[in-house]
């Protein structure tokens, strides 16, 4: 069970990793063969990160992907987000989400974790066309702020 749950969670994280640096190599309009340089990594380790699927059986080091980090100026840990729009994974506004996170007692995060979760009804709902007010619900607190 726990070896499938291992191979699973791999799978995945190598699918996040090659997304995150494809979109990355996009935004800086970098060739594998420009970031491979900039990194000091063969062009060969680029294609396999970001082609997880052609061999499942390569893992990239922990060594070039912190030189891949590094060539593009942030962590290594967020390369392996998922579903993170650029402009969050080339700021400092994960890193000081995160570091505020862990420096408050559990109710403090309970209370961020309930904005969070309001905030992202209040923007599905904004998306899906709908009005808060139509459907006779307040909207969370900062979405409130937004609206005054």
């Amino acid at each position: 069970m726990f070896h499938e749950y291992h191979l699973a969670m791999e799978k995945t994280t190598k699918k996040h990793l090659a997304a995150n640096l494809s979109m990355l190599m996009r935004v800086n309009d970098l060739s594998q063969v420009d970031l491979a340089k900039k990194a000091g990594v063969s062009q060969r380790t680029i294609s396999n990160i970001l082609n997880p699927d052609v061999d499942p059986a390569y893992s990239p080091t922990l060594n070039n992907i912190e030189k891949i980090a590094i060539s593009l100026k942030i962590k290594v840990w967020h390369l392996l987000l998922p579903n993170i729009p650029p402009e969050l994974l080339t700021s400092r506004t994960i890193e000081k989400v995160v570091e505020n996170y862990t420096q408050i007692d559990e109710s403090g995060r309970n209370e961020i974790n309930r904005v969070a979760e309001a905030e992202v009804r209040y923007h599905q709902v904004s998306i899906a066309g709908s009005s808060v007010a139509t459907e006779n619900k307040p909207a969370p607190p900062a979405a409130r702020k937004r609206m005054r």
